[in-house]
């Protein structure tokens, strides 16, 4: 399961109960040796980005598009600006 720069999250199958009852989970990056500690469940789509990194979708708007199509080749840039990045999870 790489992250966002390629390398492997590999959740460590720990989980401990706090003292109000809610359970924490820990998570140690193999390349950092650095520990996450997290409320979120590792099947939460938070944690799947980041054991896992974004799927990313891009959608133009419709002003950027008939910049484009009228203003060629310049209006190709004024569609990228008119450009929305999310990830799909």
């Amino acid at each position: 399961m790489p992250d966002i720069h390629g390398t492997p999250l590999i959740d460590v199958p720990t989980m401990t109960t706090s003292t109000t009852g809610v359970m924490v989970y820990h998570y140690i990056h193999p390349v950092t040796q650095q520990r996450i500690t997290s409320l979120l469940p590792p099947d939460h789509p938070e944690m799947v980005c980041l054991q896992q990194g974004h799927e990313r979708h891009s959608t133009f708007g419709l002003v950027g598009i008939l910049a484009a199509i009228l203003w060629f080749p310049i209006g190709m840039a004024c569609m990228f600006v008119d450009r929305k990045v999310r990830c799909t999870r």
